[in-house]
């Protein structure tokens, strides 16, 4: 039988079902449907409890990557719960009192904890930071900018004095969204000096974490005042542990390449934005890494290629890509005219990206492939048809121009300036020169570095075994769930 005929026999047997029977499907689906949606409800506040319960048997067995593993959880809470729930939970453990002695009934049965379970959790500042940050998250999700600030302000002031190193983990996240709301109030830069101290005390400690969070803080700081020198002068002078957060190397490898790219190292920027594209979440930070192809396109421009189409072809991004794929076109075609068009059309879009300035450096790159295209389809042209095509001022402009161009080897040809005119001469053939080999040795270094980096990012787990034991075995979670949630972290690394 054919699928055709199938799929025919399906559709007649169900349209011969009675009117009845489709409306009691219809009643049961929509039974089951709130029967499901009950039940997430419900899960919700369990999983958060097996949240807790985890982060806790982490801290108490001094598992410092349990408690970063436990953490990726946060964002799935973030999403699924409300302000006024996490405003509860954040209540329960204040950052300037004690932990209630007795919980009300109706919080104890919402969200499943007892008393002297939130006591117990109150001698844990990892669980508290974390119900307060989770808090904060909400606040700056809700737009309550002001507010966040304030809560993380007193919770940076709180864990500042705390050394434990189950902490390095949260204390990153919770100097990030305070650097967050800093920077939508207006204040990272006022507050530069705060996280320079803080960046000091993480290294004492050998919070690398930490430090590696405060860094790219501070470099952003920079950045976004354009105070680029500085910014590279710090980069210069400090050293960043690269196996310990690949979205905090990631992050850091893009604004390297950002500073790269203003000073005009365009080689080493390219390389530094195609290791942070890389080494980018694929799945998530959809803003990130639309950020760095937005600058990788542009430096690829300015070192003199082209960029792959597929690369604006992306569902996800495309629409977002759209002015910079009229640009890459302008710069191909040489068309200086159409160039102008759409630096000036989109000169909004530009400046919010803070790529306007790179961009305006296109100029020249515009001319060259012009006159690429000229050299290769003209053996002798007047400089008066360069100008016309070009769309250039002036036949004196553009006798600068090409000879600027014959000097830095873009066109192998001679001007006669007596009768204006451009005569190319005889094209060689290039597997005689050097080229082949150059660009063959810039592949195989491209290799042999990207095999250096993934054997650098490794990770083996741990064998060593604890003999520290939980008291409680009832209402807790044993050693076997954080092994298993390990292993099931470096799966997923190793994959």
């Amino acid at each position: 039988v054919s699928t055709q005929s199938t799929w025919d026999y399906q559709l007649v047997m169900e349209s011969s079902k009675p009117m009845e029977d489709v409306k009691s499907e219809k009643k049961d689906s929509k039974e089951e449907e709130k029967k499901e949606v009950k039940k997430e409800e419900k899960n919700i506040y369990v999983e958060f409890k097996r949240f807790l319960k985890l982060l806790a048997t982490a801290v108490n067995l001094k598992e410092i990557r349990a408690v970063a593993t436990v953490l990726k959880s946060l964002g799935e809470f973030r999403k699924t719960w409300t302000l006024a729930d996490t405003a509860e939970l954040s209540s329960l453990l204040p950052l300037d009192a004690a932990p209630p002695q007795v919980l009300p009934p109706e919080i104890e049965k919402k969200y499943r904890l007892s008393s002297h379970r939130v006591r117990d959790y109150g001698n844990m500042p990892e669980i508290q930071t974390v119900l307060h940050l989770l808090h904060a998250m909400k606040l700056l999700d809700s737009h309550n900018d002001k507010e966040a600030f304030n809560r993380m302000g007193k919770l940076i002031e709180k864990i500042r004095d705390i050394n434990r190193r189950t902490l390095d983990s949260i204390n990153s996240r919770a100097y990030y969204f305070y650097a967050i709301s800093c920077e939508r109030l207006g204040l990272l830069q006022t507050k530069r000096g705060e996280f320079f101290a803080a960046h000091r005390t993480a290294c004492l400690r050998m919070d690398q974490i930490s430090q590696v969070t405060l860094l790219n803080i501070i470099l952003r700081s920079y950045i976004n005042v354009n105070e680029y020198e500085p910014a590279r002068n710090l980069i210069s002078k400090t050293s960043f542990p690269e196996n310990v957060s690949n979205s905090q190397y990631s992050r850091y490898l893009y604004y390297n390449g950002r500073i790269k790219a203003v000073q005009l190292e365009y080689s080493e920027a390219e390389t530094k934005l195609i290791q942070a594209l890389r080494k980018a979440p694929q799945a998530s930070a959809k803003g990130f890494r639309l950020q760095v192809i937005k600058l990788k396109t542009i430096v690829e421009l300015l070192t003199g290629q082209i960029p792959e189409r597929t690369v604006f072809s992306q569902s996800d991004i495309r629409k977002e890509l759209t002015p910079y794929f009229l640009i890459t076109q302008s710069v191909r075609s040489g068309n200086l005219k159409s160039f102008g068009e759409v630096l000036d059309k989109y000169a909004d879009i530009f400046i919010a990206d803070k790529n306007y300035s790179l961009i305006q450096r296109l100029r020249h790159n515009v001319i060259k492939f012009g006159l690429r295209k000229i050299f290769l389809s003209y053996s002798r042209i007047s400089l008066v048809d360069i100008c016309k095509k070009l769309h250039l001022d002036s036949v004196a402009e553009t006798e600068y121009i090409v000879a600027k161009a014959i000097r830095d080897g873009v066109l192998d040809a001679t001007i006669n300036h007596e009768e204006q005119y451009l005569q190319t001469k005889q094209l060689i053939d290039v597997y005689s020169t050097n080229e082949p080999q150059n660009t063959f040795n810039r592949r195989i270094t491209f290799c042999l570095n990207l095999h250096n980096e993934a054997v650098k990012a490794l990770e083996y787990p741990k064998k060593e075994e604890k003999s520290e034991k939980i008291p409680d075995k009832k209402d807790t979670v044993g050693v076997e769930d954080i092994g298993d949630l390990m292993k099931e972290d470096f799966d997923q690394t190793i994959s």
